[in-house]
């Protein structure tokens, strides 16, 4: 039974002009050819060909390793879906960082928002929180903005040796050990990056947080002696390590420095 392209074409829901760059590539082919016309014809023996090809192109299998997969079999056929499927994993993998860094991202954003205009002392709840954390040279209090990028790169570095996606270099943050703050000795050779908790080295306590929101890198500095100071006036103690988290970031492109939005927090009990 010969089948016009165009019957076939709708018999199939394919368009003509799919089935005319399949014949074109070799991968489905008419039945038969008027040799006096050039009319392309089909038989229904084929529609299952058209089934196989539409599934695994809707698995986003590409037109050569659909081909591989027809023209293959055995244990060869077994590796191709086993490398599809792997390659999937991969993706689903990539998109879920993706939606991570968006909802951190997002929720970066709306606490900017918020709090861009308050610089009052607070008591704020944080669910447990995961992080990437290493260690770099020398105190970043004591650092020029040029020192400063420098550690950056360092860090960055120690990310891309730790097989971190370099999506996660984005607001840095930095962590003042529980020891040293209470001491009020602000030393920090700490960065850290939130992520997913597979890839975390350190996990933030949930719980009770002193929180306050400065402008910039210079002035978190100066206010770690007041911000410790209104702790105590509040009646809370440190707890934990302090971290400053950099909330929103954002350079200008006639600014050779970062514009950073400074969420300074520490886990706190009651004296």
């Amino acid at each position: 039974m010969n089948i016009k392209i165009g019957d076939f074409s709708k018999m199939n829901d394919i368009s003509i002009q799919t089935l005319r760059y399949y014949d074109k590539i070799g991968l489905l082919k008419p039945a038969t050819i008027d040799s006096e016309t050039g009319y392309r014809y089909y038989n229904v023996g084929q529609c299952s060909l058209v089934d196989t090809i539409l599934y695994l192109r809707s698995l986003d299998f590409s037109l050569k390793d659909i081909r591989q997969f027809l023209t293959q079999s055995g244990s060869k056929v077994e590796q191709i879906l086993l490398d599809k499927q792997e390659a999937l994993i991969e993706e689903r993998q990539r998109i879920d960082e993706q939606i991570f860094l968006m909802r951190h991202y997002t929720q970066a954003y709306q606490c900017f928002e918020t709090n861009q205009e308050l610089y009052q002392f607070a008591i704020e709840t944080f669910p447990k929180r995961y992080a990437y954390q290493e260690t770099i040279e020398g105190s970043i209090y004591a650092m020029d903005d040029d020192a400063y990028e420098l550690c950056l790169r360092q860090f960055k570095k120690q990310m891309k040796n730790s097989n971190l996606n370099r999506m996660y270099f984005n607001r840095i943050g930095t962590i003042i050990q529980y020891d040293d703050f209470k001491n009020q000795q602000f030393f920090s050779n700490q960065m850290f990056v939130f992520v997913p908790k597979h890839l975390a080295n350190v996990v933030f306590p949930k719980g009770d947080y002193a929180v306050t929101y400065v402008y910039e890198f210079e002035s978190e500095k100066n206010t770690l002696s007041s911000f410790y100071k209104s702790i105590k006036d509040h009646g809370y103690k440190p707890s934990g390590d302090y971290y400053c988290e950099v909330v929103m970031e954002k350079p200008y492109l006639n600014l050779e420095q970062r514009s950073m939005f400074i969420r300074m927090q520490v886990p706190v009990g009651l004296i």
